[in-house]
């Protein structure tokens, strides 16, 4: 029976896909903007979930080569 993954997979998950989606965005935005300043603050404030949560993932879920 296979089992879900454990909620920090997902967390890692979502927020990777976040982080994309908004560095795509912040690509296309003119730079020195207050919106532009807020989407870099959100885009970072994602890789740190994405980083941390990476610390946590179960040894036997993670990639191996």
């Amino acid at each position: 029976m296979v089992q879900a993954p454990p909620l920090v997979v997902y967390v890692h998950f979502i927020a990777a896909l976040a982080a994309m989606a908004i560095g795509a965005v912040q690509l296309a935005r003119p730079k020195g903007t207050a919106g532009h300043r807020v989407i870099g603050w959100t885009w970072a404030a994602l890789m740190m979930v994405v980083a941390l949560s990476s610390l946590i993932v179960p040894p036997d879920l993670r990639r191996q080569g």
